[in-house]
């Protein structure tokens, strides 16, 4: 019976180390720069957000309506080292944003 839980206890710390093994080989860091593929731009907008309370039996509806401000998205890409294509959505201002076109290079550095 000893033998068993040493053998359970061996397959435990290899399917770990496996896990481990497998999560650092598809982590590589996110691109900051690349080649504009696409820009996409959602104006300012309303949306609600209904939450229940209770109260003795009875739940109440709580409605919250809000207003979304514009946002201005660039979606930027390019080959990593192995030569896998790779995309990242950048939230820009909205100079940014009309200043560069699909195909235009761009670099958002390390922060």
């Amino acid at each position: 019976m000893r033998f068993v839980y040493q053998m359970f206890g061996l397959f435990v710390v290899v399917v770990v180390l496996v896990t481990i093994c497998v999560l650092l080989v598809g982590c590589s860091p996110p691109i900051t720069n690349g080649e504009v593929q696409s820009r996409q731009f959602i104006p300012e907008h309303r949306e609600s957000n209904t939450t229940y309370m209770k109260v003795g039996q009875v739940s109440v509806p709580i409605t919250n309506h809000y207003t979304v401000p514009d946002k201005w998205y660039v979606i930027i890409g390019k080959e990593d080292e192995d030569g896998k294509w790779k995309t990242r959505t950048y939230q820009v201002d909205q100079q940014t944003y009309d200043d560069n076109a699909d195909g235009d290079w761009l670099d958002f550095g390390d922060g």
